[in-house]
């Protein structure tokens, strides 16, 4: 099954990326509703599940870049190897930290993912729409 390519302001313009995006997005979401709610071990819960879907997402999403002849691929793996680390930090922290200091930091990590997509994403559109480019092409030729 090849990625289809969204013609769209925000995100990538990659349906498959987009939807991982949005898909950690939601799991931030929710261990930060559960922070919020005092519910520490489902947010620890969340919280490991964001960590595990942005490894598996990264290596996913770098291989389909670089396949493609994306330049940018070392910005992107900068991004996902900090958003890993605020995650595991976060994680380390969920039972030790004040509740409030915790909400405050689910909400740092959500709002540097919000930037990091809008600007990757943004960089990754102008690469798709280049001149000779065919972004149907690359996507499907970059299957899993």
């Amino acid at each position: 099954m090849g990625q289809v390519i969204r013609a769209q302001s925000l995100g990538s313009g990659i349906d498959s990326i987009d939807h991982d995006h949005e898909h950690l997005q939601i799991l931030i979401t929710l261990a930060e509703r559960s922070a919020i709610n005092g519910d520490r071990k489902h947010c620890r819960q969340m919280l490991q599940r964001a960590v595990s879907f942005l490894e598996e997402h990264a290596g996913t999403e770098e291989h389909l870049l670089t396949r493609n002849g994306y330049s940018g691929v070392l910005d992107v793996r900068r991004g996902h190897e900090r958003l890993i680390v605020s995650l595991e930090q976060a994680l380390a922290g969920v039972e030790s930290r004040e509740r409030g200091a915790l909400i405050d930091e689910l909400r740092r990590i959500s709002d540097f993912m919000a930037d990091r997509a809008g600007r990757d994403g943004y960089s990754l559109r102008r690469f798709l729409t280049q001149a000779g480019y065919r972004p149907h092409a690359a996507a499907v030729a970059a299957t899993a």
